[in-house]
């Protein structure tokens, strides 16, 4: 039987009969398109024309099929974890839900493979404008639903399971990056193509755990935390109350681990200039943060953009609770780009110098490891007004603030957390030949992205 009939058999009837590549609209045009190959008197431009046309409408097609399988994925709990599209990696996904997907995606990719070899067997001048195209495998590898991340991280669903690797912890929670996950479907529909990181524990309660996500998003909506791409919580009464937030991968280091960078720059330069006697360096260098970056126009810059973030949330009515140095973060967007790019268009497109020295002892990861920090480290040097970007994370401790005057000032006297640390109010380490570096600031262990 000709496909033609099949597939009007295997869509007929179907809940998203019109999301199907329509297969006898394409094989139409594609009658339409012979007659310019066919005409003796149009050779030139009508040909190409006619095709370019023919395999917009293809590519229209797949897209449309595209979006919608992403659409039936993002309301399925899976974890793609293996190579094609079997219904083994549907794991904690319905039968039938997951076969009606396979079935979707298979008539989709029949039609496409069916349709291109038509075209070119009915006009063989056209192998020369032919547009690659792919319909996507059910189940990508390397990919999962945000249903199914939320189900295996908070344990409601014991089928699921998702490789971790915990970068950071706090007082309730941990945070989370998934290893082997490239792409993430979200139930609206949408593909998250870009490196995240989850926010994961258990919080004191519902109100607790929806603040925080809303205040989160409000910052980010000013461009002054890290986006939220999706959220989900374990049913109301529950013991512990579980939650997950998911958010944009920040991947440049703390304000505090890039002042102790600083610091650690300093002192090299000191030792290579030899000023200073070997007591007073022994001295300095047990400055987890030396007193003396603090009059640095870099430093400086970098401070008055943190205090104007903590401006900027109280006007936003956000009372953070907590700043500190270590949940200032930086991010430089350039960099993601870099890293998805391929290897040959990234130091021309974005001036990351590949080439640059590295030990020949090191492994291959690790000098790009290397080389990344430096760039990283220079795009910082430019400044707030660089491609480099300072943003405030960790609003477990956040609260409305009110609209009123007296309210935001008793907040900012009383409620807003620890200000921003003097340098100068560091304390020194005991000297023991290799001292331990400590500082003023909490014991507890404070979320970070690093």
């Amino acid at each position: 039987m000709k496909w033609g009939k099949v597939w009007v058999d295997e869509v007929r009837g179907m809940p998203w009969e019109k999301e199907y590549i329509d297969y006898r609209a394409l094989k139409k045009t594609v009658k339409t398109i012979k007659h310019y190959f066919d005409d003796e008197n149009d050779k030139g431009t009508g040909n190409v024309d006619a095709c370019n046309i023919f395999w917009s409408k293809v590519e229209w097609e797949v897209k449309k099929a595209n979006a919608y399988a992403d659409t039936l994925r993002g309301k399925l709990s899976w974890v793609g974890v293996l190579q094609g599209h079997n219904i083994e990696n549907t794991q904690g996904s319905t039968c039938v839900e997951a076969e009606q997907l396979i079935k979707f995606v298979e008539i989709n990719q029949t039609s496409l493979r069916k349709i291109t070899k038509k075209a070119l067997k009915t006009c063989p001048a056209a192998i020369g404008v032919v547009t690659p195209l792919e319909v996507e495998a059910a189940f990508p590898a390397g990919s999962a639903s945000a249903l199914g991340v939320c189900k295996a991280l908070m344990g409601t669903e014991p089928s699921l399971q998702l490789s971790v690797r915990q970068i950071g912890a706090g007082q309730f929670a941990q945070v989370l990056e998934l290893n082997g996950v490239f792409h993430v479907y979200l139930e609206s529909g949408q593909a998250v193509r870009e490196p995240m990181v989850v926010k994961v524990g258990a919080w004191r309660s519902q109100r607790h755990y929806s603040c925080e996500v809303e205040l989160h998003k409000r910052a980010a909506g000013a461009g002054f935390s890290p986006r939220v791409f999706f959220e989900s919580s374990s049913i109301e009464g529950t013991r512990p109350f579980l939650g997950v937030i998911a958010m944009e991968r920040l991947n440049g280091p703390t304000l505090l681990k890039w002042l102790m960078w600083q610091t650690k720059k300093l002192h090299c330069a000191e030792a290579e200039e030899g000023k200073l006697p070997a007591w007073k360096r022994r001295e300095n260098e047990q400055w987890a943060v030396d007193p003396r970056i603090a009059k640095l126009p870099l430093v400086r810059e970098w401070n008055l953009e943190a205090r104007r973030i903590r401006k900027a949330l109280a006007a936003k009515h956000i009372n953070h609770g907590d700043v500190h140095e270590r949940n200032f973060v930086f991010d430089v967007p350039k960099a993601k780009l870099i890293q998805l790019a391929d290897a040959e268009q990234t130091p021309d497109s974005f001036g990351w110098d590949s080439s640059a020295s590295v030990s020949s002892m090191e492994s291959p990861e690790a000098a790009d490891e290397k080389r990344m920090k430096r760039w990283l480290m220079s795009e910082i040097a430019k400044g707030p007004l660089g491609s480099a970007r300072l943003v405030i994370i960790d609003f477990g401790s956040a609260s409305n603030m009110g609209t009123s005057r007296a309210s935001q000032l008793f907040h900012y006297l009383f409620m807003d957390g620890r200000r921003l640390a003097d340098p100068s109010e560091e304390t020194r380490s005991p000297p023991t030949p290799r001292p331990q570096r400590r500082h003023a600031f909490p014991d507890k262990a404070d979320m970070t992205y690093m």
